[in-house]
């Protein structure tokens, strides 16, 4: 809840490939993706329960990555 890691908070998803296809297709060369994981969000200012959700919720998403970044240029 405290920074939608149950749920898909974008209108729109993209996977690698998918997001290749559409740089490619606009002019952009992609120079190289790399997996992640939602990066940590609680501080001393996050409510107790959501900074546990984080800490419980996290560690199973490592298996999936589902976070990505891509790095692109136009030739």
């Amino acid at each position: 809840a405290h920074n939608n890691l149950l749920t898909f908070p974008y209108r729109f998803g993209f996977s690698p490939a998918s997001l290749t296809r559409l740089l490619t297709e606009t002019g952009f060369r992609v120079e190289r993706i790399v997996a992640d994981v939602n990066v940590p969000t609680a501080d001393e200012w996050t409510k107790r329960w959501a900074a546990l959700e984080e800490r419980v919720v996290k560690p199973l998403t490592k298996r999936w990555r589902p976070w990505f970044e891509v790095y692109a240029k136009k030739p």
